[in-house]
């Protein structure tokens, strides 16, 4: 009876000990690790499309030119000048690269964008003098830098500033019924300017590699002078040689999208 006794007492101890001795090294075993996502950063080289809608900054030409069409114009005979306000859609492409320090993003940028907006000016005076004026810019381009700041992860608003290049053109030509022999002038002229622009934006990334973005600019290529030449004899005998003094100054809004290398 004894020994039955102390045979089980002997197991009971074995169980216990063996169950501890299995605690102890379920507990001295690392737990798993618990995967996080790295923090998404700016920083790389980027490259995307674009399209948006743009219009004039100034919406009227002059005439000038010499002091014969000069006197022209300060009689009523030629007209001070007429309305090119123009707009349209624009759209192109870019590539930059952004560097990224704590909430800070710096970056270049350069970009082509095609420029739909167009305007023919088609005018009558009440002296009969009457006139017809296309201007147009067929593209612009932009070599800027960007300064923004992510006030969430993901999030980044800038601003940025820069050169401005592109090409503007006039053509249109004039009639003046009232002076002898009806003289007619007529002047065309395509040019590529270089300005400035400035603007600010808002981009956000939908994933590592995909970001949106919605961007305002504004830009000044300076101005433009288009000579009419004479046409007709009547016009060569007035001595007078008009001029259109135009204003290349826009404004664009565009929506991208980028992929980020």
């Amino acid at each position: 009876m004894n020994r039955i006794l102390l045979a089980g007492v002997g197991l009971a101890i074995l169980s216990v000990s063996a169950h501890a001795a299995d605690l102890a090294n379920r507990r001295s075993q690392p737990l798993a690790p618990i995967a996080v996502a790295p923090a998404f950063t700016w920083t790389g080289i980027y490259a995307g499309v674009n399209a948006g809608y743009g219009w004039s900054g100034s919406d009227r030409s002059n005439f000038s030119g010499n002091p014969a069409a000069l006197a022209f114009v300060n009689a009523g005979t030629l007209p001070l000048g007429y309305s090119s306000k123009k707009s349209g859609f624009v759209g192109g492409g870019q590539l930059g690269y952004n560097y990224q320090v704590g909430q800070f993003v710096m970056g270049v940028e350069t970009d082509i964008q095609y420029i739909g907006a167009k305007k023919t000016a088609t005018f009558v005076l009440p002296n009969g003098t009457n006139g017809s004026f296309k201007q147009d810019s067929s593209y612009l381009g932009t070599l800027r830098g960007r300064l923004g700041f992510t006030p969430v992860d993901r999030l980044l608003v800038y601003g940025t500033a820069g050169l401005a290049y592109g090409n503007t053109g006039v053509s249109g030509g004039l009639t003046a019924p009232s002076l002898a022999g009806a003289p007619q002038w007529y002047g065309t002229k395509s040019e590529t300017k270089v300005g400035w622009t400035a603007g600010a934006g808002i981009e956000y990334a939908l994933t590592n590699n995909i970001t949106t973005k919605l961007e305002y600019l504004y830009y000044d290529l300076g101005k433009s002078d288009t000579a009419l030449g004479a046409v007709n004899a009547a016009a060569i005998a007035s001595g007078a040689v008009p001029g259109i003094r135009s204003e290349n100054k826009g404004q664009l809004v565009r929506a991208g999208l980028n992929y980020k290398f």
